[in-house]
């Protein structure tokens, strides 16, 4: 490619660049918005209202709360057992044992 058609490229991309930029990012902030406020929505609806009348509301509050807190309470456990491996084992100790598993 000669330099001028790669100059003239250049000067088209940077003549085009910023408009595009600002239209993609005013899509980009509409769509997360959307986004955010539907995701709540269906967050709130699925874990609000019971999927069955076999189930008063007040049951599955108490369900949903008790799946909520066991969920939580592992990930916190999972959390503070990968923080105590991180801090027992280097990264040279963890790199050697992986070469020698392979």
């Amino acid at each position: 490619m000669s330099n001028h058609l790669r100059l003239a490229l250049d000067s088209l991309l940077r003549q085009r660049e910023r408009p595009a930029l600002t239209i993609l990012g005013v899509a980009l902030a509409i769509t997360c918005i959307v986004g955010v406020v539907f995701t709540t929505l269906s967050i709130y609806f699925v874990f609000a209202i019971p999927w069955t009348k076999d189930i008063s509301p007040e049951q599955w509050i108490i369900y949903m709360g008790g799946l909520m807190a066991a969920f939580v309470i592992s990930g916190l456990i999972v959390w503070v057992i990968g923080l105590r491996r991180a801090k027992s084992v280097s990264v040279e100790a963890d790199l050697a044992q992986y070469a020698v598993e392979e």
